[in-house]
């Protein structure tokens, strides 16, 4: 995600969560992943502690941004 994502989801009333960044500290390479490692048949796939993390993430965003009604941009 980069600014203008930002941007865009800010336009239509969105909130982005960026948990590539919350996440920068967390490689399959890590002492504690929230990824796994190069395993088939999804390689790279979020783990129990990324789900939650990311779950946490996104419950964070909702209690700072309260509910909001839904626009469509025009």
């Amino acid at each position: 995600p980069d600014r203008d994502d930002a941007c865009r989801c800010g336009g239509v009333g969105a909130t982005l969560v960026n948990a590539a960044a919350a996440g920068a500290d967390h490689t399959a390479c890590s002492a504690s992943p929230w990824v796994y490692g190069f395993r088939l048949p999804l390689p790279y796939h979020p783990n129990a502690e990324g789900r939650e993390a990311m779950a946490s993430l996104v419950l964070a965003a909702l209690e700072t941004s309260g509910p909001r009604r839904a626009t469509m941009p025009s």
